[in-house]
């Protein structure tokens, strides 16, 4: 299931909006969109979040903004192929961006979601270490106390 419409996607193209006719077209925006929609799923799958719920204006919001903003990086990307190199600003690099940031950011989302019931999660935790679990001892670190990990050969030539 897709989250966006090609409607979101050529709002954010502007001038280069697909159509039928033009070299990226409104079925290579649909295929894009599924696939951009299965990576996303994929990701919440693996967050522990089963089912979407499509009833959730918030949920579903996000995710469509998330989808346009990956669809619209391939969709510049295909069209500016010559905009990429040392010193180029490619079309495609902000809305890229602000789709990797967000899938990044996704785990902290569905946190919050599963928080304020919006989605259900099987599986979110935050995430913890054993200095999150234990703050008022030390670790006993056994033989590795006051023994250093990083040695030198005699000649110091092969420091590892």
């Amino acid at each position: 299931m897709s989250y966006s419409t090609t409607a979101e996607i050529n709002r954010l193209l502007g001038p280069h909006a697909v159509t039928a006719s033009t070299p990226v077209t409104t079925t290579d925006v649909d295929n894009m969109r599924a696939t951009m929609a299965d990576f996303i799923d994929g990701q919440l799958s693996s967050l522990g979040v089963s089912t979407v719920p499509v009833t959730n204006a918030i949920v579903m919001a996000t995710l469509a903004g998330i989808e346009s903003w990956g669809v619209t990086a391939q969709v510049l990307k295909a069209l500016f192929p010559e905009a990429i190199g040392p010193g180029e600003q490619p079309a495609f690099a902000y809305w890229q961006k602000l789709y990797d940031n967000a899938m990044k950011d996704l785990s902290a989302m569905v946190v919050g979601w599963a928080k304020g019931g919006l989605v259900t999660a099987t599986k979110v935790s935050e995430v913890s270490s054993y200095f999150t679990e234990n703050t008022e001892e030390e670790a006993d670190l056994g033989d590795l106390e006051g023994t250093s990990l990083f040695k030198v050969d005699a000649l110091d030539q092969y420091p590892w």
